[in-house]
């Protein structure tokens, strides 16, 4: 009851810590949005700067040429004073005067828009600079939090991880018990059927016979038998999946020179335990390979 508690609260925690993270993540994605969209109005705020800037340098460029020109109009038309040009220069005079106070109305204009605008653009660029401030020690401290979570999911997952493991683990051995069991049935009932055909062969002895008969039931099980049976399902096992050996591993001998027992040391038992013991590394150092493979 105590563990089932545990595995719950474990996966209750996980989930938990689950729910957290995206609300958190929605959190740093909407700052990330309001942050962006602040530096893109800043952007757009100095562009704006920028243009009201060069508008106003261009237009002062060209009051001071108009001025310039009125400057020299009036000047040719002193002059001109009682000389047959001083009509037209009078003209031209006057012309070069209005184009310049109209120049200087504009200007003017233009310098009161533009003073209003940068003190807008200024009060607008304070506001969104604390206010990425505010939004820059937010963002952290949610990413400080991510990383707090983070750190608590997983201590619950290595735990729920635990808990799975032991959870399939009762499951496995509960398994392995009962094939166990079943093994010991088996060799209980291989036992009861030795002895019956023992007990039998010795009731026949009057009848040879039938004893013959009845010891044809059982194949032959001696030294020389096992070994061609073993043979014979080595080279079974070869016929039906010897062409997806992996024959390249990571090991210091070649699977060619383990798999198969040379004439010399068949009947040496000294080099038969040694290609035997290099078999076993063999096999032993491919079950880890193959395991780390598939985690």
């Amino acid at each position: 009851m105590i563990e089932t508690v545990e595995r719950s609260a474990a996966s209750t925690m996980v989930q938990a810590a689950n729910e957290q993270l995206t609300e958190l993540q929605a959190a740093i994605e909407s700052l990330d949005q309001r942050i962006s969209e602040a530096q893109v109005e800043l952007a757009a705020i100095a562009d704006a700067r920028e243009d009201r800037a060069h508008r106003l340098s261009t237009a002062r460029a060209e009051t001071e040429r108009l001025s310039g020109e009125h400057d020299q109009v009036v000047a040719y038309a002193k002059l001109a004073h009682r000389t047959p040009n001083q009509s037209r220069a009078i003209k031209a005079a006057s012309d070069a005067k209005k184009a310049m106070q109209a120049a200087q109305g504009k200007l003017s204009k233009l310098e009161a828009e533009t003073t209003e605008a940068d003190q807008v653009a200024d009060a607008r660029e304070l506001e969104l600079g604390k206010q990425l401030q505010l939004w820059h020690l937010e963002r952290a401290a949610r990413e400080d939090e991510v990383q707090a979570v983070m750190r608590g999911r997983a201590q619950a997952l290595k735990e729920l991880g635990e808990e799975r493991y032991a959870a399939l683990l009762q499951g496995y051995q509960t398994k392995q018990r009962q094939l166990d069991q079943t093994a010991s049935y088996l060799v209980d009932l291989q036992v009861c059927l030795h002895d019956l055909y023992e007990s039998s062969i010795q009731d026949l002895k009057d009848w040879p016979d039938l004893q013959r008969e009845f010891i044809g039931l059982r194949p032959v099980d001696d030294p020389t038998s096992r070994v061609i049976e073993a043979t014979l399902a080595y080279e079974d096992v070869l016929l039906r999946e010897g062409l997806q050996v992996r024959m390249s591993l990571p090991m210091p001998w070649d699977m060619r020179d383990v798999l198969y027992v040379r004439e010399g040391e068949m009947f040496t038992p000294g080099l038969l335990d040694e290609r035997r013991r290099r078999l076993q590394q063999v096999l032993d150092a491919y079950r880890q390979l193959a395991a780390n493979e598939t985690a």
